[in-house]
């Protein structure tokens, strides 16, 4: 009997043991799932930094304000030249660069114009000068008398300076040269530190619009004049300047731009036009008349209309 038994109860037996298997996996999977997840960590994030609100316009308030006019040649800064073959052909060619200034204006975001009203010193020493009709002038000298063969300016000046009213700026607006024709008798009533002598035109010497002396090797050359009665606006973009940033404003003059193909062709071909008139230049003088349209001068029966080339925002 006992030989019998044996096969029969290994299937109870081998079946008892997998149904506890199965237990004790089910047990420990019951336990598992009842075992709680580990918390997720806090997330910190970052705090926004709070915007600050733009200042409040107060467009009946003025600031200081000052304009300056940085002049190159080409990719250089203005030097005195120092007269030799090379200085020639780098452009650097000048011994003086005087001229005036008029109606130095800002054109705000909502179109209005701003003039710039100057601060006028004693006896206008800071060649600054307000006129009895209300213009604004300023004589801007760039290069050491001593670069100069004549008695030139004794003040250096590449800054305009007065107060501004406040606002957001977009255009910077002036005329080159006097606000006036040629023998107006407001010229008479020029203060001396802005009229000196050696920068006069014809014989009454009065003074020029522009004053600008070039060394070609052997002569001088002059652009001497004044213009014409005709005065042409200039105005340069510039971005958006609020209020006291308009102190930030340069206007870059880039006197590579007078020359039609260089320096040299241009001192050599420079035609007696340019000087000591008080005439409108015409194409009759033709590197004269290229001279004149990039200083934005008028230029009669010009070939094709033309902007100025030589002034633009540095920022």
């Amino acid at each position: 009997m006992k030989r019998f038994l044996v096969p029969v109860l290994l299937p109870f037996v081998v079946q008892c043991g997998s149904q506890s298997s199965k237990s004790v996996d089910q047990t420990r999977t019951a336990d598992a799932s009842t075992v709680p997840a580990p918390a997720p960590a806090p997330v910190t994030l970052p705090v926004a930094e709070p915007v600050p609100a733009p200042p409040v316009l107060d467009r009946t308030q003025s600031s200081k304000v000052a304009v300056q006019f940085k002049a190159k040649v080409g990719a250089d800064e203005l030097v005195c030249t120092d007269k030799t073959a090379a200085s020639l052909q780098s452009g650097q060619i000048f011994t003086d660069l005087r001229l005036f200034v008029s109606n130095l204006t800002l054109v705000d975001d909502q179109g209005k114009e701003q003039r710039i009203e100057l601060d006028v010193a004693d006896n206008s020493s800071n060649l600054q000068y307000v006129d009895a009709a209300g213009n604004g002038i300023s004589l801007l000298n760039f290069l050491e008398s001593s670069c100069a063969s004549s008695d030139a300016t004794k003040k250096l000046k590449s800054e305009i300076t007065g107060l501004l009213q406040q606002g957001v700026y977009k255009e910077i607006r002036f005329q080159l040269g006097l606000p006036y024709a040629p023998m107006d008798e407001a010229l008479t009533q020029v203060p001396a530190a802005l009229a000196p002598s050696d920068m006069g035109w014809m014989w009454q010497h009065f003074p020029a619009d522009i004053q600008i002396e070039m060394h070609s090797g052997t002569s001088k050359k002059m652009l001497n004049a004044l213009t014409s009665a005709n005065k042409r606006q200039i105005s340069i973009p510039i971005q958006h300047l609020q209020d006291a940033d308009a102190s930030k404003v340069t206007v870059q003059m880039d006197l590579s731009r007078l020359f039609p193909v260089d320096a040299t062709s241009f001192v050599n071909s420079l035609e007696s036009a340019c000087n000591n008139s008080n005439k409108v230049m015409t194409e009759n003088a033709p590197n004269c008349a290229f001279a004149f349209k990039a200083l934005g001068l008028e230029v009669a029966n010009a070939k094709a209309p033309y902007e100025q080339s030589l002034f633009s925002w540095a920022p």
